[in-house]
């Protein structure tokens, strides 16, 4: 075992953080973002005060990917495969957290959920300013993630909230991090979860969830704010810690001392008449 999650056992005011930590997490990402979410859809409630991407994609690819993605590929297993893929963002992002708090500490794990939430709810600042429709909403798409989830899509406070797409906006904002800590093994995950922030792009286009510059403005999002962490230096604390406190440059070595000449007073001695 670990040797913080062995003292995240044995140590109960370790344990007390622990939690404070999560419920921290919990009511920002969870209450306070459903909050702002049902605040923004309570202000735009209607559709003709809302913004699409629509225009942007068909401008650029000629046609809404999403439908061409529906018409092209066939719907057995890829939907059932895409659902999945989409799931993964409700429990993903808490297992690569508790990997980093068992592994790394109870500070770097507070870093990652600090640029979670930072993501999560500056999006719904966005979204409650410029509200934007999904695909299904506009588009004669099949919104395969809400049969196969039972309706629990609809349980969304806000379905004006395609731009920027947190389904990649999160993801993205995880690789980033996990890619720039300074050590090996978590830059191989970083990279792995860039295959997730690919695959989820994929599937939000597929079913209809977000447009293509919907999708591509969830990247740009996460990257901003991981660039804002890093700046204020609050995305690695242990990294900001060794910076604050430099170590000091080593002392030169005292130069040597030239050999003083022999002074009148001082007699000579040949070596003969020291033989």
């Amino acid at each position: 075992m670990y040797p913080f999650a062995r003292r995240a056992l044995t140590s109960s005011a370790l344990a007390a953080r622990l939690f404070a930590l999560y419920a921290a997490y919990t009511f920002l990402t969870v209450g306070l973002h459903g909050y702002l979410r049902a605040e923004a859809i309570r202000s735009h409630g209607d559709v003709a005060t809302t913004y699409s991407m629509g225009p942007l994609d068909r401008a650029v690819f000629g046609v809404t990917p999403s439908v061409a993605l529906q018409r092209a590929l066939p719907s057995a297993g890829l939907e059932f495969a895409s659902f999945v893929v989409w799931a993964s963002l409700f429990y993903l992002p808490l297992m690569l957290a508790a990997y980093v708090l068992a592994t790394r500490g109870f500070r770097a794990a507070a870093a990652l959920l600090a640029l979670h939430m930072l993501v999560v709810l500056t999006a719904d600042a966005v979204y409650a300013a410029f509200p934007t429709r999904p695909p299904w909403m506009d588009e004669p798409v099949r919104r395969s993630l809400n049969e196969l989830s039972g309706g629990l899509t609809t349980l969304d406070a806000n379905p004006f909230a395609s731009a920027p797409s947190l389904h990649v906006g999160v993801p993205m904002a995880y690789a980033l991090w996990f890619m720039g800590y300074p050590h090996v093994r978590m830059r191989r995950i970083g990279h792995m979860l860039a295959v997730w922030v690919a695959l989820m792009t994929f599937v939000v286009i597929y079913t209809g969830e977000h447009y293509v510059f919907g999708s591509l403005a969830g990247i740009v999002w996460a990257a901003a704010c991981y660039v804002v962490c890093r700046t204020l230096r609050i995305a690695y604390p242990r990294q900001r810690l060794a910076r604050a406190v430099p170590a000091s440059p080593p002392h030169p070595p005292a130069p040597l001392r030239a050999a003083e000449p022999a002074t009148a007073s001082e007699p000579v001695i040949s070596e003969q008449a020291a033989a």
